[in-house]
């Protein structure tokens, strides 16, 4: 399914593990804030109450082929409270399965 992703601002093309290669465009290559999205994706499924998430702007490094992304979150807990929590995502785009491999780890999971 092509879909129109307005945080990036091109096609792209959806899988299980998230935007994959531009729909039609085999010039695509991946971007440090398709990664930086993937990861805060990733985040959040640890979360326990992900649509509360708020991200720092954190740091991020890497080439196409691979990225490290570290930043805080603050979300509520199962208590309601608000907590902030340090992650660290390491991710890379495998152009063979065309999907994002790697994962992301919060602070104390």
């Amino acid at each position: 399914m092509a879909v129109l992703h307005q945080d990036i601002g091109v096609c792209r093309c959806r899988s299980g593990l998230g935007w994959t290669r531009a729909c039609g465009h085999d010039d695509w290559v991946p971007t440090m804030t398709e990664a930086r999205l993937i990861c805060e994706g990733r985040v959040e499924d640890q979360l326990e109450a992900p649509a509360t998430a708020e991200f720092t702007d954190g740091t991020a490094s890497g080439t196409p082929s691979g990225y490290t992304i570290t930043g805080s979150v603050d979300a509520e807990n199962s208590f309601g409270a608000l907590v902030r929590s340090e992650w660290t995502c390491s991710i890379r785009y495998d152009e063979s399965s065309e999907e994002w491999r790697g994962g992301a780890s919060l602070a104390g999971s």
